[in-house]
């Protein structure tokens, strides 16, 4: 089993219980900036627990959301069928290659999850290639400060959750998105302040790994703490998500 997978078999649960994830400001954003409706066809990347999913299906005529691990898929189901969205199709699939119809979607969302993806270039080529001409993509996703030239933020990121790959710079998203031929409409970057027993959840803050993650930040300078938005007395970090709109050309 790699390790997203098991990462996210244990704590599948729990993402299921996040707030933060069901109801986060950054969801009613992508939204309002997507803009998708009743007559559109739309999906999810990457789901997880299914709220994205669930807040399409909310607007959209029709809805599926993809997967890579089973156990967030089932909670995925639960949530969805608890809330009344029994309509939405649940697949579990690699987003690097989900096999689903090419130009078949109006909208694809993907949020919260690009960090955990190996290749985030396969991941944009494939969201290319199922969308509609004209179709939109929504990325939502943690990014690594302009400013953290040491790494810092990614680096403590894999001690607490082994399953993270990498969080990107925005500047390296919309080149990335670019070449995969994305039209990019807007980019918007949000900051959120954590203390760092609330950033580490769902993982223990009495376990090894925030002990890890305590002597990498002791060993910080005080220039790579301001640049990864962690606060010198090493309590806080101020978490940055991106919200990218881009579009594939008609």
């Amino acid at each position: 089993m790699s390790d997203f997978r098991e990462f996210f078999s244990v704590n599948a649960r729990e993402y299921s219980k996040s707030k933060s994830h069901r109801q986060g400001s950054d969801l009613v954003a992508l939204m309002n900036m997507l803009q998708p409706r009743a007559d559109m066809n739309c999906l999810d990347m990457a789901t997880g627990t299914g709220f994205t999913a669930m807040e399409l299906a909310r607007m959209c005529g029709k809805v599926t959301a993809v997967d890579a691990t089973e156990e967030m898929l089932t909670e995925a189901v639960k949530n969805a069928t608890e809330a009344g969205y029994t309509g939405i199709e649940f697949m579990e699939r690699m987003v690097e290659s989900t096999g689903l119809e090419s130009g078949l979607y109006d909208v694809v969302t993907c949020r919260r999850a690009a960090h955990h993806f190996f290749d985030k270039g396969a991941f944009l080529r494939e969201v290319m290639r199922v969308l509609k001409p004209g179709g939109k993509l929504g990325i939502v996703d943690m990014v690594v400060p302009e400013a953290d030239n040491s790494d810092l933020l990614n680096r403590i990121e894999r001690i607490r959750d082994p399953s993270h790959v990498g969080a990107e710079k925005i500047s390296n998203w919309v080149h990335f998105a670019s070449a995969a031929g994305f039209r990019i409409i807007e980019t918007r970057e949000t900051q959120e302040e954590y203390s760092m027993e609330a950033w580490m959840a769902p993982v223990s803050t009495s376990g090894e790994a925030f002990k890890q993650v305590k002597e990498v930040l002791e060993a910080a300078t005080g220039g790579d703490l301001k640049g990864a938005g962690i606060s010198s007395d090493r309590k806080k970090i101020n978490k940055h998500r991106m919200i990218l709109i881009a579009e594939k050309p008609s």
